[in-house]
């Protein structure tokens, strides 16, 4: 699309003709494409060397003047290797290339090429021609010169093939010479000024601008002092009338340099002024103007769009409408395709204020008419309320980079609801913008994407489901938006969309094969606070694969808050991929107000290798406040997802607490083989993690649970139990856990389980006795083949309690300083070993070992201890495990590990150790575990 310029400046001059040019930058390279001329299109720092392709700050400045310049880029790999030798610019410029890899071919407009400096072009303004580089042509138009800083050809105006060199090597921030703006400004006709008036003995331009010190063109010799640089973007002296002057001098109307009829600067039409509210079509004729349609003081929508269709380039189509306030055009049928380039402006109407003035009313133009059909690409509507329509208010079909701005879609020109079936339809087509409307009301949905390819289809800044200021619910009966094509942006940092108040879902991304969206820095359930409620049902239902929900930098996740079910849902077998950072979901923005989901902050039902949260810097989502979970994964698909670096059930700083009503996260039903890692799970009303009903193989490490953000003190779950395991397979690893009654509870069902290296009761340093609990560690009747190993349980009233269960092997643990006991078998408190050890129960009721000696000669430690077990009530062999007691009877540090076997069941056995860290005077107790995983309670203690 040719860009209209809308600066404030620049309004006084809406009717005058603007132009473009259209221009190739070439970065020139060497024949392998490794080493390329620099340009860093885009770039906006005047300081970086060798980057010129300043294209934002050409039009900023040209944009005075009306002018607007497209740029394109592509390489070409030339045997120069970023330079050009005589015979290859006399080849260039005569186009009819010899040698080497051909270049691009002439295009509509101007190429220019990018080239390293060319040595020895040093410039003296006083000497005429210095500083030129050898010209091999006999045109003496075509040169190349060093500008100051910077080396460049001039191109004269649109003469032959339109093709210029530019070498650059380095850039002054003082001064606009030598830039590719000022070059440009040669290619249409302006010369250099000075003190005396423009004249130069040289490739003397045509027009003259006037003597400033603001110049754009610069004084020869000099250039005048500019402490902004390229970021000027007013007083340029540049005026239509000099332009004008120098269009007229030039040759572009004869120049074509691609053959195709049209010159490189081409006018953009002056607008076509609706002027009336009646619909109407006075002429029908394929070659109609104005006068046919009635003149310019009667021209209808439907006429002027049908009088643009008939310009191949673009059209403006604005409105001037007679009388004060809002207008209304109700429509008789549906309106013209729109087939060409076409803007359609509702904003150009008197009195215009950020609301939308002209009403397009589809509610008498037949059933299943649709508002706008725009086929074309490169257009654009904007400032208009379209509602009624019995289809698609406005609809693009199969056309590429149009723009729907600051429209009302789905309410009339007062915001209320007159829902058209889908406010926004886009249908194939690529990199459509659809940015600060109200598309809200539809009695579909509010925004629908459709395509099997990538269509890179932006969102921003849109209300969608509201009325226009975001505080009260107009709701799309069914979704916000619905997404079944790839590749879209729906809202990003500091452009975000505000979706709530929606009858079904907020965004509905589905369809196999069409993910892959990206959904950043919207709020989703709430109203334009961010901190009241206003709900959809649910605010994310991801059906498909690849998506990333939020991201890690500022601004990029979502407030995902205030739906009345869930925040985010993912249920299809095809939800995979997907990928959730740095959103907030059920709090508000700053993840310290309570705006929780009716039900779960994320459910996952099928979906698998999805990633909730992240260990990077801004990858973990606050998941707190929510009605019943924050996380809820069920179902046996439901498998190796992760869960990383979140908060669950606090604030964002995770000092406080925003429960989640039920638990922090739970498996169920199967969900298999999911990571819970690294999150602080804490303040939620029940527990922290619960698996159930199957659900195998979930791994749960390294997380604070039950405590505050560094661990030093209690920020508990208000379940009694930290962590309900029912269920088998899981790895609880390198956690720290406390909890109002019990850290980990294990119960029937609960088999197969690794529980090792936590620290339960206190965290990491040893410094926080306030975490401990009633219970570290339990095992009720069917749990077993438990290993737990490696754990510091501390601080607590029962260290470990076997109440039922067996093949409990609890091993290499540091058990000390719990107020009652270290193990406990069976009924509560220290069991006496029974004769041969025939009793039954928890663990077996395993007999610990009975230390009848202990000395310490140097480093030399020698024990004699028995186990008073029968080889029929014990599986032989036993691990014996001698540990240095605290002064409770428990086992603080292991010191040594022997086997008893069978061969000596109940007999006296002597144990020779090599130690360090004991002394004379420590107690010593020890454990027994017999060959099924049955481990015993700690043995009454023994002197050394």
């Amino acid at each position: 699309m040719y860009r209209r310029f809308r600066s404030e400046s620049l309004e006084s001059r809406r009717l005058l003709a603007g132009y473009t040019v259209d221009v190739q930058i070439v970065q020139v390279c060497n024949d392998s494409g490794s080493n390329c001329t620099e340009l860093g299109p885009g770039d906006t720092s005047p300081a970086t060397p060798n980057q010129y392709a300043y294209d934002a700050q050409v039009n900023e400045i040209w944009d005075q003047a009306l002018i607007d310049f497209n740029f394109s880029y592509v390489q070409w790999n030339n045997t120069a290797a970023q330079q050009l030798s005589s015979t290859e610019m006399a080849s260039l410029f005569n186009n009819s290339w010899t040698g080497g890899a051909a270049p691009p071919a002439p295009v509509d407009g101007l190429q220019v090429f990018f080239v390293k400096d060319h040595p020895a072009t040093g410039y003296n303004p006083s000497v005429p021609g210095s500083g030129w580089v050898a010209n091999p042509l006999a045109n003496s138009m075509f040169q190349a010169r060093n500008a100051g800083i910077s080396q460049l050809a001039i191109v004269p105006p649109f003469s032959t093939n339109g093709r210029a060199v530019m070498a650059n090597e380095g850039f002054a921030a003082s001064s606009l010479s030598g830039t590719l703006a000022h070059e440009l400004g040669h290619s249409l006709g302006l010369r250099h000024v000075n003190e005396g008036g423009a004249s130069g003995a040289v490739n003397d331009p045509i027009v003259t601008l006037p003597n400033t010190t603001r110049n754009l063109m610069w004084a020869a010799g000099t250039g005048p002092s500019y402490s902004s640089g390229l970021s000027l973007i007013d007083n340029f002296d540049l005026t239509p009338a000099q332009i004008t002057a120098a269009i007229a001098n030039g040759t572009h109307t004869s120049f074509d340099p691609d053959g195709n009829g049209e010159g490189p600067l081409k006018p953009i039409v002056d607008s076509i002024v609706v002027t009336i509210t009646n619909d109407e079509l006075d002429s029908t004729s394929p070659t109609a103007t104005i006068a046919d349609m009635g003149g310019v003081s009667d021209i209808s929508l439907r006429e002027a769009i049908t009088l643009a269709n008939l310009n191949p380039d673009f059209s403006l189509i604005n409105f001037n409408i007679p009388g004060a306030g809002s207008h209304v055009i109700n429509l008789n049928s549906a309106l013209p395709t729109i087939s060409t380039p076409i803007e359609i402006d509702g904003t150009s109407e008197g009195g215009y204020a950020g609301s939308p003035l002209i009403g397009i009313n589809g509610s008498t133009a037949g059933a299943g008419a649709h508002g706008f059909v725009i086929t074309s690409s490169g257009s654009a509507i904007s400032g208009l309320a379209v509602y009624g329509f019995g289809g698609v208010g406005l609809w693009v079909l199969n056309g590429s980079n149009n723009t729907l701005s600051q429209n009302y879609v789905g309410l009339n020109l007062a915001g209320a609801s007159a829902g058209n079936e889908y406010g926004v339809q886009i249908s194939n087509g690529l990199a459509n913008v659809v940015n600060d409307n109200v598309l809200s009301g539809n009695r579909k949905s509010g925004l629908f994407i459709i395509g099997t390819v990538a269509g890179n289809h932006v969102a921003i800044n849109n209300k969608i489901g509201t009325n226009p200021t975001g505080t009260l619910a107009r709701p799309n009966t069914l979704e916000g938006i619905v997404l079944q094509s790839p590749g879209n942006q729906i809202g990003r940092a500091g452009e975000g969309n505000l979706i709530s108040g929606n009858g079904r879902w907020g965004i509905y991304s589905r369809l196999a094969g069409r993910g892959s969206n990206s959904i950043q820095g919207n709020l989703i359930g709430t109203n334009a606070t961010g901190q009241v409620p206003l709900p959809n049902v649910i605010g994310v239902h991801l059906q498909n694969e690849s998506n990333v929900l939020g991201g890690s930098n500022a601004g990029q996740g979502n407030v995902i808050s205030g739906n009345s079910s869930m925040g985010v849902l993912l249920n299809r077998p095809e939800s995979t991929g997907n990928v959730l950072y740095g959103n907030r979901i059920g709090t508000d923005a700053t993840g310290t107000i309570d705006v929780g989901n009716g039900i779960d902050g994320i459910r996952v039902v099928f979906g698998n290798n999805n990633e909730i949260g992240g260990i990077g810097p801004g990858q973990g989502n606050v998941i707190s406040g929510n009605g019943q979970r924050g996380i809820f994964m069920y179902l046996g698909s439901t498998a190796n997802n992760s869960v990383v670096g979140n908060k669950i059930g606090t604030n964002a700083s995770g000092n406080a607490a925003i429960p989640n009503n039920l638990e922090g996260i739970r498996f169920s039903q199967q969900a298999k083989d999911n990571l819970v890692s690294n999150n602080q799970i804490s303040g939620n009303g029940g527990s922290a993690i619960t698996t159930a009903d199957g659900a195998t193989g979930n791994d749960i490490l390294f997380n604070l649970i039950g405590t505050n953000a560094d661990a030093s003190g209690p920020l508990h779950n208000s379940d009694n139990t930290a962590l309900k395991l029912t269920s088998a397979g899981s790895q609880v690893s390198g956690n720290t856990i406390s909890a109002p009654s019990t850290g980990i509870a294990a119960w029937s069902a609960a088999v197969d389980l690794v529980i090792s290296d936590n620290f339960i009761g206190t965290n990491s340093a040893l410094t926080a006795p306030t975490l401990g609990m009633n219970q570290g560690i339990s095992f009720a009747t069917g749990a077993g083949n438990i290993s737990v190993t490696g754990n510091t349980v501390t601080n607590n009233v029962t260290g470990i309690r076997v109440s039922g269960g067996t093949g409990i092997r609890i091993e290499n643990n540091s058990i000390f300083n719990n107020t009652s006991i270290g193990i406990d078998l069976g009924t509560a408190g220290v069991n006496a070993n029974d004769p041969g050890d025939a009793d039954n129960g928890a663990n077996r009721l395993q007999n610990s070992p009975v230390l009848h000696s202990a000395t310490l000669v140097g480093n030399t430690l020698t024990v004699a201890y028995s186990v008073n077990s029968t080889t029929t009530n014990s599986a032989y062999s036993l691990t014996i495990e001698l540990f240095r007691a605290d002064g409770n009877g428990q086992g603080r540090t292991r010191i040594a590990v022997d086997t008893y076997s069978a061969t000596v069941a109940g007999i006296q056995k002597t144990m020779v150790r090599t130690v360090a860290g004991l002394n004379i005077g420590d107690q010593l107790v020890a454990t027994a575990t017999d060959a099924n995983g049955n481990t015993s309670e700690f043995s009454l203690g023994r002197l050394i």
